[in-house]
């Protein structure tokens, strides 16, 4: 009899999809895949085993209509412990390989399981599952599909990095391994029953279609805008010393990038002050390197989502028109592919939710050449164990990352993060660039180096990058030659000095930490002098944001009157320029964002200023400030005694990152994620909690929708809509997400809850998308002036909202 992996209602059987022809098709599909890193005969295995436990008559029946719950994913597990058992000496084994498949095939839909018995309820553990869980029988497989066979790959790990043991990070390393495997299998899954379905259907497959550009191609165009570019502000620096200069040091760097394109893969630092250029030059490299070297994709980390569209926008507008679909942006305000479970999704919705349309495809699995995505959503994929999360993971190897910012990647997380990066870079061919303005010290210490004092012990970071190159040929020498501003110390001020001083002239900008500040400040400022007084802060959505920028930078451009009070926000990736700037004390790297904004184009010589300030209330500056605020005093310090005067020097940044990696050595892996892949029996690793450790936003901040735009309350609209073809214009749930990305704030959840609960927010169409889209109903608590309020107390934090 017939047996089958997938069932079409209302069609007879004959039209369903064979369960041998799905899973050589998986097998195939991972193989290849995974080929592309050294591990294609593992992920082959995987595929080729995945859903054996569908040959079970208990299985077959649901397919026709029983409502049994019945576990598929188990079985195929079980037959590769059986396979090895004799040969490997038990299921912990000595192939490598075959526990990678056992994980994989286990957690195919639940998800990456602890190996011991610490799971969650929906999975438990491996060793529970593969060795004790009854399952139904389903040893028909063995007439249909013929057993792989482990070749001598599947008895290696990933090698150890140069200088290191063969059992240093092996857990580690497998760790990675394994959730790579399991990505293969899952995209190849997930990629041939979307073909079947798609064929039955009479419609298009959403994975097939796209054509890559040659990188070539891409390169090239990207490198004529740039010419472009810098020919224009040439032109315009014409005549004005500061200005040529400013733009002779942007044509350096440059120039050292296309350079160093052509030099071996490894890790990278670009260490080029705010104004450099970095952003292009980086980008330069990134494809002269991918195509020099023969690479599949450019994925660029940025910190903030509030960026990302408008450095998608930059690079579409380089390649043009004809290439824009070359460039994918994938944000994560809305988890628009991943832990659906966590977002209160009715299981029987989430198919609905996750449509049909290529862009969603995309983002799942990332086949574009040029990826722009956010920290969160690149380094929680690289921990996670969610099937859906991790698909994407298998376009990682063989490209080059940018993480722009680098140093914001989270701090206590940092060993983890390390790590992961280095391992990449060590064995699937990734190349990783560090860009940043204040480049932090995360190599590895030199074991030779003679201990002096305290801070020796941190000339690296333990269990850093073992080695990192400069793009830049001298990036002291480059800091030299972008110094626009004086760093002057302002003291302790309260909210009407701050006023005070922002108003000495027509344009200044003021930057603080918390949003219950900005807007003190901004009430302040607007009743003091309204003329071309802004606000910006998070609680404003990103496309509120994009009409006030829209505004400033016009007033700027016509020497109009123009003052700013701002969160953090303004930081990275904002191109304005001012005379003055204001910061709230906080650490050097945090100064220096700031100071990106002033004199920008060097159009005042080296005569900017910024005015670092003490906040007089404590309330002002957040506990999370605390540890940078002790380090930039010990840097103060030290500075004196090695006579240096710039704290935007990358001298000063070193002696800042070497005391504040100090004095928080023990919490760079605050949640001992290292130590859990350090058991003794080293492939027995708890990867669910990993994935529940490895967390960026550990108060996991939640979207309310703010429609203040035509588009999108049409959009809200057509989510209410029972009929869901009111989204077809919007490309499904999925693009209505996407639209509304714009039209968001993030919220801690008791807050959302407490809107909630007051009638000034409701779920939209709960019962097809659970929770996930929240909008605000009550517009008085949205100003256009400062965003999103809260006039009662009960909404007001105590500690005020961060950012």
């Amino acid at each position: 009899m017939p047996f089958y992996a997938h069932s079409l209602k209302d069609r007879p059987e004959t039209a369903w999809h064979l369960l041998a022809d799905h899973l050589r098709a998986v097998g195939a599909g991972a193989g290849v895949s995974a080929a592309r890193f050294g591990q294609g005969s593992i992920a082959g295995a995987a595929g080729l085993l995945h859903d054996t436990g569908k040959y079970s008559p208990e299985f077959q029946a649901r397919l026709r209509g029983d409502v049994t719950k019945v576990d598929h994913a188990t079985w195929g597990a079980r037959v590769m412990s059986e396979m090895i058992r004799d040969r490997a000496g038990g299921l912990a084994g000595r192939l490598p390989g075959a526990q990678a498949v056992l994980y994989a095939v286990a957690g195919h839909h639940a998800g990456l399981a602890d190996f011991e018995d610490q799971g969650d309820g929906d999975r438990g553990s491996l060793r529970e599952r593969v060795e004790k869980k009854s399952l139904a029988d389903a040893s028909a497989w063995k007439d249909e599909i013929t057993p792989p066979e482990p070749d001598e790959s599947w008895r290696h790990l990933p090698p150890p990095r140069p200088g290191e043991a063969p059992d240093d990070r092996a857990g580690f390393r497998f760790a990675v391994m394994t959730r790579m495997v399991f990505s293969c299998l899952v995209d190849a899954d997930y990629a041939d029953t979307a073909a079947f379905h798609a064929a039955a259907e009479g419609r298009e497959d959403p994975e097939a279609g796209f054509e890559a550009a040659p990188m070539a191609v891409l390169r090239g165009r990207v490198d004529g805008f740039i010419d472009g570019l810098a020919a224009d502000a040439a032109a315009r620096a014409a005549g004005q010393a500061g200005a040529e200069r400013v733009v002779a040091a942007r044509a350096e760097v440059l120039a050292d990038c296309r350079a160093a394109a052509s030099t071996g893969q490894g890790v990278f630092s670009l260490s080029v002050p705010t104004g450099g250029g970095k952003t292009l030059a980086s980008l330069a490299f990134a494809l002269a390197h991918a195509e020099a070297h023969g690479l599949d994709r450019v994925i660029i980390v940025i910190p903030y989502t509030s960026i990302i569209e408008q450095t998608a926008g930059v690079i579409r507008k380089a390649l043009g028109a004809d290439l824009a679909d070359q460039v994918l942006e994938h944000h994560s305000a809305f988890d628009t592919e991943a832990d659906l479970d966590r977002r209160n999704i009715p299981p029987d919705a989430q198919e609905r939710w996750q449509g049909r349309d290529k862009l969603r495809r995309a983002m799942e699995r990332w086949n574009r050449p040029i990826i722009v995505t956010t920290a969160v959503q690149f380094l929680e994929s690289l921990f996670s164990d969610r099937p859906a999360r991790c698909r994407k993971l298998q376009a990682i190897p063989r490209s080059v990352v940018i993480l722009d910012e680098a140093h914001m990647m989270p701090r206590g997380l940092l060993r983890p993060t390390v790590a992961m990066l280095d391992e990449l870079a060590a064995n699937y061919r990734v190349t990783v660039v560090l860009a940043t303005a204040t480049q932090p010290v995360l190599v590895a210490p030199d074991d030779t180096a003679e201990v002096v004092d305290e801070y020796a012990q941190v000339f690296g970071l333990e269990g850093g990058f073992r080695a990192v190159r400069e793009i830049v040929s001298d990036a002291s020498a480059l800091h030299q030659r972008l110094a626009r501003v004086r760093v002057q110390e302002a003291g302790v001020l309260d909210d009407a000095g701050v006023i005070a001083r922002l108003t000495t002239g027509p344009r200044a900008l003021a930057v603080v930490d918390t949003r219950l500040h900005a807007r003190r400040l901004y009430e302040e400022l607007a009743a003091a002098a309204p003329e071309g007084a802004f606000h910006l802060s998070a609680l404003m959505t990103a496309a509120h944001r994009s009409r006030r920028l829209d505004e400033i930078r016009a007033r700027l451009a016509a020497g109009d009157t123009c003052r700013i009070v701002s969160t953090t926000v303004i930081e990275c990736g904002v191109d304005i320029d001012l005379p003055m700037v204001l910061r709230a004390a906080a650490g050097f790297d945090s100064i220096a964002q700031a100071a990106g904004r002033c004199n920008r184009e060097g159009r005042l010589g080296r005569e900017g200023v910024v005015e670092v300030f003490t906040p007089a209330d404590p309330a002002d500056q957040p506990r999370r400030l605390a540890q940078a605020l002790a380090a930039a005093a010990v840097a103060r310090g030290r500075m004196v005694e090695d006579r240096i005067d710039d704290p935007l020097s990358p001298e000063a940044m070193r002696l800042y990152f070497d005391a504040l990696f100090w004095q928080a050595l023990d919490m760079l892996d605050a949640e001992n994620i290292m130590a859990l892949h350090d058991s003794p029996r080293r492939l027995a690793i708890p990867f669910a909690t990993v994935a529940e450790r490895y967390r960026i936003i550990e108060d996991g901040m939640l979207p309310l929708i703010i429609p203040t735009t035509p588009e999108a309350e049409a959009c809200v609209a057509a989510l209410e809509a029972a009929d869901p073809s009111a989204l077809d214009r919007f490309g499904g749930a999925g693009g209505a997400a996407r639209l509304l990305q714009r039209h968001v704030v993030t919220l801690p959840p008791w807050i959302r809850k407490m809107l909630v609960g007051a009638s000034a927010a409701h779920v939209v169409g709960a019962d097809r998308y659970g929770e996930q889209f929240m909008v605000l109903t009550n517009p008085s608590l949205y100003r256009e002036d400062v965003g999103l309020v809260w006039e009662e107390p009960a909404f007001v934090a105590v500690e005020g909202l961060v950012v």
